[in-house]
């Protein structure tokens, strides 16, 4: 009997995206008693046929790539019955509650504070979908440490042990010296410092990508297409970025940097994305996919079509990276969680002038600033203006195979109801985790044989 669990997979935090709240989720667990002496029920699951004797099993909170071995031991517990032994994989049956002797708790937790601090606002590209307005304010190095400062300070009153950094903008590197200054600064404190920055990629140089790796700060490059007829991401005079941003890429990679590439999809980029995923591939980059978010109406054929066509590019030469938490927007496969993301929860968004947002998206809408004597407090208001509710609390989701995998959907975009791509969610997730499961299995010697 073979089994690997997906909650068990330590393969995802490389992947930092866009919108990076999706990946920062305030993740429930299951929790079950273990006795051997008290019988136990199946939890119906879904089976997805990898290959011959290789599947994937899911439930509403565990996913598991597993044997035939291992689908027939689960099968005799369909009416209850007592275990006869305790190996390790029957452990793991029950703690990801495939296996259950009563209704397991969800308990939420919270182990991070996680917060974008951006340099600036300014920016020398003019983005189609981009929400902010772009003017020419610039983050202090003295208020920017005093950002740094209180969220240390929240971090050691809430008994937390990591603080995750976001440099963002705008365009950071147009504020180049500030970002170093107090990521310095960050780096004296007393806690564990996970740092990434977010740039469009086409400032970068040999002197900043060699302080990237020096710092060990994560590097995110947003690159929506390479197809020059098309762009998405133009400079102020309208020129496309692409082909700039490539041979920054590439100069990362040959300075030993290792970028993720965060990837924007509308209508507009959609039928050119298995082009730029062939390129991504073959240059073992890291990356993510995320969708539009905005005012304009969203075909959600073309979209899932267009993914289906990606997907079929991926299966042809499957990175190394894991793909459950980066094929689907505001999605994570890795583990279950009742909320797309962590917004009203550990997450802060810092502007220029030390105003503190729930999202990005909202970033011109600040609710408390750092003058507060209890910013976190602010953050999880429950009445503050935007609200981040389980998705059981959803209508349209409570019975929803797929419920604890999105969590719902954007709450920014939602507006207390299913997500505008909830359709385009369902058709891909069974092809994701096919996907997945072709992946692993191999980089798994001798899974799925008998």
């Amino acid at each position: 009997m073979r089994a690997l669990f997906f909650n068990e997979l330590d393969s995802l935090d490389d992947i930092v995206r866009q919108c990076d709240a999706c990946l920062d989720n305030v993740f429930f667990s299951t929790q079950s008693t273990i006795e051997i002496d008290q019988p136990y029920n199946i939890n119906p699951f879904d089976t997805i046929m990898i290959k011959e004797n290789s599947f994937i099993i899911l439930t509403t909170t565990a996913i598991a790539l597993v044997n035939q071995k291992a689908i027939d031991f689960l099968n005799r517990f369909s009416l209850p019955k007592q275990l006869t032994k305790l190996d390790n994989i029957s452990r793991k049956f029950i703690e990801y509650g495939f296996l259950y002797n009563r209704e397991p708790k969800i308990i939420e937790k919270i182990d991070k504070i996680t917060a974008w601090i951006h340099l600036t606002d300014a920016c020398n590209l003019h983005c189609s979908y981009c929400f902010l307005p772009h003017e020419p304010h610039y983050l202090t190095i003295e208020r920017g440490k005093k950002i740094i400062d209180s969220l240390a300070q929240i971090s050691k009153e809430e008994g937390l042990k990591k603080l995750k950094l976001k440099y963002a903008g705008g365009e950071p590197l147009q504020n180049f010296s500030t970002l170093q200054a107090l990521h310095q600064y960050a780096m004296e404190l007393d806690i564990e410092i996970d740092a990434s920055i977010l740039t469009n990629g086409t400032l970068l140089n040999s002197s900043i990508i060699k302080w990237i790796k020096t710092n060990g700060i994560k590097l995110v490059i947003s690159l929506d297409n390479i197809e020059t007829k098309t762009p998405q991401r133009v400079y102020l005079n309208g020129k496309d970025s692409s082909y700039r941003v490539q041979k920054n890429i590439e100069l990362a990679l040959s300075n030993g940097v290792i970028p993720s590439i965060t990837i924007t999809i509308s209508n507009k980029n959609i039928e050119t994305l298995p082009k730029l995923l062939e390129w991504i591939l073959s240059k073992k980059l890291l990356f993510s996919l995320n969708f539009y978010k905005g005012s304009e109406l969203v075909d959600t054929n073309k979209i899932t079509e267009g993914m289906l066509k990606t997907f079929e590019v991926i299966q042809q030469n499957p990175p190394k990276q894991s793909l459950l938490n980066s094929l689907l927007d505001m999605t994570n496969l890795s583990q279950p969680h009742l909320r797309s993301c962590s917004m009203g929860q550990n997450y802060l968004i810092f502007d220029t002038q030390g105003e503190i947002a729930q999202c990005p998206m909202t970033l011109n809408h600040p609710i408390t600033n750092l003058d507060s004597p209890s910013i976190l407090a602010d953050i999880q208001n429950k009445n503050n203006p935007l609200q981040n509710s389980s998705v059981d609390k959803i209508d349209e989701c409570k019975e929803c195979q797929w419920r604890y995998w999105c969590g719902g959907g954007c709450s920014v975009i939602n507006s207390g109801e299913k997500s505008p791509y909830c359709d385009v969610y369902k058709r891909l997730f069974p092809e994701i985790l096919r996907l997945e499961g072709e992946r692993l299995g191999t980089r798994i010697k001798g899974f799925g044989v008998a």
